[in-house]
């Protein structure tokens, strides 16, 4: 077989890539908030493959409509191909809503959201799921579940600490 490597075991290989990178971003954020380490989960890594791969097949960004677990969903697109999109870069889009959120009033914001489930103290397993676009190779849009879920009203002051120094 000499190096050749089918499309499937490519795309294996960079959904392991993107989900090490994320768990190790989330991670590193979340330490910085006090918040403890995630643990990927395979029963959630399946519940938001199957997400994204439904969100890559219509082409569309969606949340689901049931809330079993916590979410946070992402897209990104490069004309250079899907290398340079990264569960780092994912995460990192997430935690960047920390510039707007208001730590004196604690609470949830639709600009904020993906920051707070990010840091959510609570939170101890994750799931990710990662899918291309069949009709457009260079658009990757990808899934975070969180469980226990985060962003739940009149918990935040415990559970959104602010950034140790």
């Amino acid at each position: 077989m000499g190096g050749c490597m089918s499309r499937d075991q490519g795309m294996g290989s960079y959904r392991s890539k993107f989900k090490r990178d994320a768990l190790k971003a989330h991670n590193k954020y979340r330490a910085q908030h006090g918040a403890p380490a995630l643990k990927l989960d395979n029963k959630i890594n399946k519940y938001a493959q199957d997400w994204a791969n439904k969100c890559a097949k219509k082409a569309q960004l969606a949340h689901r409509t049931e809330h079993k677990y916590g979410e946070n969903i992402h897209y990104a697109y490069d004309s250079t191909g899907i290398e340079s999109i990264t569960g780092e870069k994912a995460s990192k889009a997430f935690y960047d809503e920390i510039q707007r959120y208001n730590f004196g009033n604690a609470g949830f914001s639709s600009g904020t959201g993906h920051f707070t489930q990010l840091v959510w103290k609570k939170s101890r397993r994750l799931g990710i799921g990662v899918a291309v676009n069949p009709k457009n190779k260079n658009q990757v849009f990808s899934v975070f579940n969180y469980d226990p879920p985060g962003n739940v009203q009149g918990d935040y002051q415990d559970n959104v600490l602010q950034k140790k120094r």
